[in-house]
């Protein structure tokens, strides 16, 4: 048990290191700034005391580095000016517990710690209030040079992956092509209607996938509805009564955007890994939710078989990356005993990443 406690315990302290290591970059800064002011009145410091109050700012400093870490990661919008607030609270009141608390006097030249406590208070809070103003910009510095680090990873990444994709798209782009094209001439001699429609429908569907693949990332919601619906009826061709795919979404929701066929990889995966029959349909409900698209649908999986159907890397993994280089938001996933739900955020210009 012990053993196990010690690898968890190394572990952890490897994952944190960075931050450990920074955190103790700071505690040690706050201590250091007041030495030489300290050193220059020697006839009113003990070695003793010296020492020991140094120690007790540095333990100050560091406590303010957890609490920093604890409440301030990854916050933004509304939320990050309350939790600045919060935490500089924590930090005037942290400074004064651990100041009445400790046997050492960090006011040398006359003692505090005589003085009333409505003043020894408000002067500790001064204190704690002046060594936030430290720490809290020195852990926002650190970790926007973290995500701008990042970036730079994900977008050399990007890169890396685009050139990979385009060298498959140069090699297979002759099946596409040679298909849509194929599906033109077979339009043309269909007699019976529902075989011209089907055929009209597959063509939307290739030609969606034609006409972005070179484009930028992001489609209009009313866009990808509209491929939805194409590729809707190509389903119902197949499974009939076994599949039903109903969308409730408003015009207000029409020009916001979401990465390229993100539906279809949400009905996909659907289709994908779950029964369809006249006996149990599959119901796969597209509703806008305030600034989030969901997709759900009722639960009956697979079990493995001939027609079962691995992912191939497109799903919902390849889904959130994408959302990850795009903009900072993620998507939402939920399984219960009944539904499985996919909740994707909509895009507005200023939430995506340059």
């Amino acid at each position: 048990m012990k053993i196990q406690t010690l690898e968890q315990l190394r572990i952890s302290f490897y994952a944190h290191r960075l931050k450990i290591l920074r955190g103790l970059l700071v505690a040690i800064a706050m201590p250091l700034l007041v030495l030489p002011s300290r050193i220059e009145r020697p006839e009113f410091e003990t070695q003793f005391n010296l020492i020991g109050s140094e120690a007790s700012i540095f333990l100050v400093g560091l406590c303010m580095w957890v609490i920093s870490v604890m409440l301030l990661t990854g916050v933004n919008g509304k939320h990050r000016l309350v939790k600045i607030i919060i935490c500089v609270l924590l930090c005037m009141v942290l400074s004064t517990i651990i100041y009445e608390l400790s046997p050492f006097e960090d006011y040398p030249i006359y003692s505090l710690k005589k003085r009333e406590w409505p003043y020894r208070v408000t002067r500790m809070m001064l204190r704690g209030l002046f060594m936030a103003g430290f720490v809290i910009p020195a852990f926002y510095y650190f970790e926007n040079r973290d995500k701008r680090k990042k970036a730079v990873r994900d977008m050399e990444r990007l890169k890396q992956e685009n050139l990979a994709i385009q060298l498959t798209a140069l090699r297979q782009q002759i099946n596409p092509h040679f298909l849509f094209n194929a599906l033109n001439v077979l339009k043309s001699g269909a007699n019976e209607e529902w075989v011209k429609n089907y055929v009209i429908k597959l063509s939307d569907i290739y030609r969606y996938i034609l006409t972005h693949q070179n484009d930028q990332n992001l489609v209009s919601v009313a866009i990808e509805l509209e491929f939805i619906h194409a590729y809707n009826f190509v389903l119902q061709e197949r499974f009939g009564e076994g599949l039903s795919i109903v969308t409730d979404l408003g015009p207000e929701v029409e020009d916001k955007q979401i990465p390229i066929l993100a539906l279809q990889v949400l009905v996909e995966n659907a289709v994908k890994h779950n029964i369809i029959s006249a006996s149990k349909p599959l119901k796969i409900q597209i509703f806008s939710d305030e600034d989030y698209i969901t997709v759900r649908n009722n639960l009956q999986p697979r079990s493995k078989g001939w027609e079962y159907s691995e992912s191939l890397g497109t799903g919902l993994l390849n889904l959130q990356d994408r959302y990850e280089l795009l903009s900072e938001m993620g998507i939402s996933v939920n399984e219960d005993a009944n539904f499985f739900t996919v909740r994707i955020p909509m895009i507005y210009d200023k939430c995506v990443v340059a």
